[in-house]
């Protein structure tokens, strides 16, 4: 069998620990580790890793590329590109956007925005708050693979990212949580509690959150 690249002389990180070994591609996907010393495949390319650490690719499950809202900080191809540059093949992108991704038709809307642009995998969170009730259950039916709950006030001027994304109160939460349990799905805090920050500013002689 000839494979289409083969690296050599690599420290694989497995299950089983590290193992020092190669790695053989063909057709863009890992076909085989081979333990050093055991018959490799030929290659049409060898790379010598001389002994560097393989491991799997990486999972960002906490990302905001943001665009086009706010692309002048980075847009989903520069986001993915920089990723599968540092060994990252699979993100998992935040639903802060303008719009926030609040309700299916939205999510479907992001998915053929950034899909286009994507160089790794990817995955796109759905958000929980008090206002949105009523999607959540339909995100999660049109492929959010996670929901994002704030517990403080949507931040002034940046008011349409954070639709649907906001509980700020014990009891709003815990009824975002309700309507996420039913879909099976994990539910993510951003950790903070509106009240508590807003009696410690005020204690600090700020007028309440900023």
């Amino acid at each position: 069998m000839e494979v289409e690249l083969l690296l050599t002389n690599g420290r694989l990180a497995t299950p089983e620990g590290e193992v020092q070994g190669s790695v053989a591609v063909d057709e863009g996907r890992i076909v085989a580790l081979i333990r050093q010393g055991d018959g490799a495949p030929d290659a049409r390319r060898t790379v010598d890793l001389a002994g560097a650490l393989v491991l799997p690719g990486v999972i960002d499950t906490h990302t905001h590329a943001r665009d086009p809202s706010v692309d002048r900080r980075e847009d989903f191809g520069t986001a993915t590109a920089a990723a599968a540059a540092g060994g990252i093949t699979t993100i998992l992108e935040m639903p802060i956007s303008s719009p926030a991704v609040s309700d299916a038709e939205i999510w479907r809307r992001r998915l053929s925005l950034v899909g286009p642009k994507a160089h790794v995998d990817f995955g796109l969170y759905g958000g929980a708050g008090a206002d949105n009730l009523d999607t959540i259950e339909g995100l999660a039916a049109a492929g959010a693979i996670a929901f994002k709950t704030f517990r403080t006030p949507r931040p002034a001027g940046r008011e349409q990212e954070f639709v649907g994304l906001v509980a700020t109160d014990a009891a709003e939460h815990l009824a975002a949580l309700r309507v996420v349990a039913r879909t099976g799905l994990v539910s993510v805090v951003h950790a903070e509690d509106s009240q508590l920050l807003g009696a410690r500013e005020l204690e600090l002689g700020r007028d309440g959150v900023q």
